[in-house]
């Protein structure tokens, strides 16, 4: 499943520099602004996200941790299915925010092998 990111929605590269971000930004702030669009709300919405976009990509320690989130996502997709990844119903599900783990291997011992057993108990010691 291919993600939507803030560099999607600014239209740039993830390797921009900050002179290609801003330009983006202000071209699409112009183009969502409300009060030259006929649908406001739809406008507002829109640059409300791009504004959201702008804010994280234009600081440099909010850009690092973004694309550390990011690579860390795609990490995730990459996986070979040993984690299950499903969006709750908008719900929060067990402190996650909704987000639900399913499949995930037992950590007390139950599908450990008995040499990840003994060196686990070695590690409780």
């Amino acid at each position: 499943m291919e993600i939507k990111t803030y560099y999607d929605i600014l239209q740039v590269r993830e390797d921009a520099d900050i002179e290609v971000i801003k330009g983006a930004y202000r071209f699409l702030a112009q183009k969502y602004h409300p009060d030259k669009s006929p649908d406001k709300e739809a406008a507002e919405k829109i640059l409300k996200v791009i504004n959201k976009a702008y804010s994280v990509l234009s600081d440099p320690v909010k850009r690092a941790e973004y694309d550390a989130f990011l690579w860390q996502q795609r990490e995730f997709e990459k996986a070979d299915n040993t984690w299950q990844w499903a969006a709750g119903s908008g719900q929060r599900a067990a402190g996650r925010g909704g987000i639900i783990m399913q499949k995930m291997p037992k950590i007390h011992g139950q599908n450990l092998n008995a040499s990840q057993n003994k060196i686990r108990k070695k590690a409780l010691l």
